[in-house]
């Protein structure tokens, strides 16, 4: 008896996702320069400022530990305006970054 094997393929979905590079490639060199810098502890800040820098760090950490990035997640939404409210990205790059049409190379 001839058996059949049939096997399912789901469409892909990828919506707005793109691979971690694609996102940090839609930085500029000198606003991901920023962003690092100010992302560094300063001991002498004040707490508000120290909350700042340790949000810029958790923001940097889960983009490295994301097997990729959607930008249409209001985590990423959020992260990305509070760079603005920090005054390291403006409001127009802001939403460049979150709008911009997805290439094929920025695929995950």
């Amino acid at each position: 008896m001839e058996q059949r094997v049939f096997k399912i393929e789901r469409p892909v979905i990828l919506g707005s996702r793109i691979s971690k590079l694609a996102f940090l490639n839609r930085f500029t060199d000198a606003e991901y320069i920023a962003i690092d810098l100010a992302s560094i502890d300063n001991p002498s800040a004040t707490t508000e400022q120290r909350q700042g820098q340790a949000m810029l760090r958790m923001f940097l950490s889960k983009i490295d530990k994301a097997a990729h990035i959607n930008l249409d997640l209001q985590q990423t939404k959020d992260g990305v305006n509070a760079l603005t409210a920090m005054g390291l990205l403006t409001t127009e790059r802001a939403t460049t970054i979150l709008t911009d049409t997805i290439t094929s190379e920025e695929r995950p």
